[in-house]
């Protein structure tokens, strides 16, 4: 071989040489390449997640938001009425012009508490307390009435002290707490306390 071929052939095996180191560097390049690329895709899958997820909390703030403003802005109006049914029987009536949800009716006669509840009560709707200690007490003053009646019809006419005050039996306290919610789920409270009260 000539010293020209051999230049060529020496030149040729270092070009071959020096595309192989280049081309292994490519794909060691393009290798890397290739990690990145997945690593980037799973980092953006990752935040396509996380940015649904925000989404979907942002959606939620903003119900809850809107829920709240309509809340406030709700306009409603019960009027409640209450009573003794009959001796020892004391009703709660909503009346009206809105129902009330998740009536609670607490109901103190002197020391005796009775709860009543409801789910729901439209305009007209009651609910019923039974008080056995209150009708145990207006049954004794019933029976202190009408032996003090017989004993003045006893005595004639005339001039009669009663024993018993004008004020027998209409001497009893009584509060009424009722706690309900609105349609729209505001909680709404009434309360009165008297005194001087029957039994009956």
């Amino acid at each position: 071989m000539e010293q020209a071929e051999w230049a060529n052939a020496i030149a040729t095996w270092w070009g071959v040489g020096a595309a192989a180191l280049f081309g292994a560097g490519g794909l060691v390049v393009g290798i890397v390449g290739l990690v990145q690329a997945g690593r980037a895709r799973d980092e953006a899958r990752a935040a396509n997640d996380l940015a649904a997820e925000a989404n979907r909390i942002s959606e939620d703030a903003n119900r809850i938001a809107k829920g709240q403003v309509e809340r406030a802005a709700e306009l409603h109006q019960i009027d409640w009425e209450c009573w003794w049914e009959r001796p020892g029987v004391y009703r709660v009536k909503n009346l009206g012009p809105d129902f009330a949800g998740d009536v609670r009716a607490k109901v103190t006669v002197g020391e005796e508490t009775v709860v009543g509840t409801a789910a729901r009560l439209e305009e007209g709707e009651s609910v019923l307390l039974e008080f056995p200690g209150a009708l145990a007490t207006w049954e004794r003053e019933e029976g202190e009435r009408v032996a003090d009646r017989a004993r003045m019809r006893a005595e004639g006419p005339g001039i009669h002290i009663a024993f018993l005050g004008t004020m027998h039996g209409q001497d009893h306290s009584i509060r009424d707490l009722i706690t309900w919610r609105t349609p729209k789920g505001n909680p709404q409270k009434y309360e009165e306390s008297s005194t001087l009260c029957p039994l009956a």
